[in-house]
């Protein structure tokens, strides 16, 4: 995969450092210092793939390696010069040699013509023993400008302004140059310069290792910046995993609502059709002749449902009431009763609304949630940190209090009795203060550590939010559990009319060879 990877770094002489031996390392050539007399022989380094000085169009010279640099190395007068600046870029590894060579000589040239400076490239290939996809470039320029006549001339200030944003354009340039050449290799990869944050992604970068630390960590030492990647990488893992979580459970209850809806509205349409052909069935009884026929509204039958068919008896008379008003039976009531208000199937089209409408708002409530826990987390990370160095800064103060009053304990002429004991007093003090904060310092960081104590807080800062989210959930699983005892009860049920029909089957079968 594809990494972005444009570091950008200067070679000064304050660091111990010169022109001439940073290009004869990345070149692995041997160039000597014309002023000191110093020979930078780096002939026998491996890896370096090929060497290339770039100069700005129009420039006539033919300055070789050790000539460029020396120059450059000549322009500085002050004791702490700033006498290069390095290009780093990381070439892709899904593109051939000769692509990654061409991307590197673009960028090489970008530079040249944007700013007028001279570029010495050298393409370096995978250490034997690292990564064998980390190919990558070094782009060396010095700090001033070519002029026409081959000669070095004033500085690149616009390089060196810290809040000029020149840097992060060149970034960007060498990211639309990695991504030109990956579509036109075609490969999927993209890269980009942008930072997580600006990015929208919800991760927490790693620190850079360096040169040293990445070696050891390679023989097996752990360092200290290893330690913080590792920390980085598991809070990472635990973030994307808990994200996964909710996603999955965020789209279980959006299925379970759809399926309830649509199974809702089935169950309305078939209550409809049965009201309807009741409706048809009970009209018959009720129809009068015209002679007959009482048009007082007092008086009219088919309104009334306790005056319709007499002669059909008193339970097809409950049967058309109950149709005609849409109460439940006594059984119905009672079993509704029993499962409590999220169980109340709704007994018309409004009712269904109300409750689609709680569902959804039972799913935004749970959205809310988990976007402004999203939002949080990185600040109360940051609030965590903060506690825990807090405390482990009060318990030191404490350790070296106690340390220094251990050295102050009462010998020979001046150990009384009284001054042994006053001294002890305080040092149980200082002592039982140390472990107590010890033991909160490990409890926030072992015990919470990494999420529950962060997660506590946002609960504490956002009670009503909380409060929501936990109804919420509580319904969604109430209604999961009723809808489990249904499926019971009707399985339960099924399995009993198979259990009645059997015993008749096998009656009827006798009696036949009976008779």
């Amino acid at each position: 995969m594809a990494i972005m990877q444009c570091q950008v770094s200067t070679v000064s002489r304050s660091d111990g450092r010169s022109a001439p031996g940073a290009a004869a390392y990345r070149s692995a050539s041997v160039i000597t210092e014309a002023v000191t007399g110093i020979v930078h022989d780096y002939t026998r380094k491996r890896g370096v793939e090929s060497s290339t000085l770039i100069f700005p169009y129009g420039v006539s010279t033919d300055l070789t390696r050790a000539q460029l640099w020396n120059a450059a190395e000549a322009a500085e007068k002050r004791i702490n010069s700033m006498v290069a600046r390095e290009y780093k870029v990381a070439l892709p590894a899904e593109l051939t040699a000769d692509q990654r060579k061409e991307l590197a000589l673009k960028f090489a040239r970008h530079l040249a013509e944007e700013y007028k400076i001279a570029v010495d490239l050298s393409i370096h290939a995978p250490d034997r023993k690292a990564d064998d996809r980390n190919h990558h470039a070094h782009l060396l320029t010095p700090t001033r400008k070519f002029e026409k006549d081959g000669q070095l001339g004033a500085k690149t200030r616009i390089l060196d302004a810290r809040y000029s944003g020149e840097i992060e354009r060149v970034r960007e340039t060498w990211a639309n140059l990695t991504n030109q050449a990956l579509e036109q290799a075609g490969q999927s990869a993209r890269i980009d310069h942008r930072s997580l944050k600006d990015q929208g992604i919800l991760r927490e970068p790693t620190v850079h290792l360096g040169p040293k630390a990445t070696a050891m960590e390679r023989r097996g030492i752990k360092t200290y910046l290893g330690n913080i990647n590792r920390e980085i990488n598991a809070r990472n893992s635990l973030r994307a995993e808990q994200r996964q979580e909710w996603r999955e459970a965020l789209d279980r209850e959006t299925k379970r609502l759809e399926a309830q809806a649509e199974a809702r509205a089935q169950a309305e349409a078939r209550a409809a059709a049965a009201r309807e052909l009741e409706a048809k069935k009970a009209a018959p009884a009720v129809r009068r002749s015209p002679a007959k026929r009482d048009v007082t509204p007092a008086r009219r039958p088919e309104r009334d449902p306790a005056h319709v068919a007499p002669a059909r008896g008193e339970a097809a008379v409950n049967q058309v009431a109950d149709a005609a008003t849409k109460k439940p039976t006594a059984k119905t009531s009672k079993t509704t009763e029993k499962q409590g208000p999220i169980a109340k199937q709704p007994a018309s089209p409004a009712g269904a609304e109300i409750q689609s409408a709680r569902a959804a708002t039972e799913a935004l409530n749970v959205r809310k949630y988990d976007k402004a826990w999203e939002e949080a987390e990185p600040k109360l990370e940051k609030t965590q940190a903060k506690v825990l160095r807090a405390l482990r800064e009060k318990h030191d103060s404490i350790k070296e209090t106690r340390e220094a009053h251990k050295d102050k304990k009462p010998q020979g002429f001046f150990a009384t009795e009284k001054r042994v004991e006053a001294w002890k007093k305080k040092h149980d003090e200082l002592e039982a203060k140390e472990t107590k904060l010890w033991k909160v310092y490990s409890k926030v960081e072992n015990y919470y550590a990494p999420s529950k104590w962060r997660k506590d807080k946002f609960r504490r800062d956002n009670p009503e939010l909380a409060k929501a989210y936990d109804k919420s959930i509580s319904n969604v699983q109430e209604r999961e559990r009723l809808e489990r005892e249904r499926i019971a009860q009707e399985i339960a049920k099924t399995q009993k009319a198979e259990i009645k029909k059997q015993p008749e089957k096998s009656q009827g079968r006798g009696g036949g060879r009976g008779d």
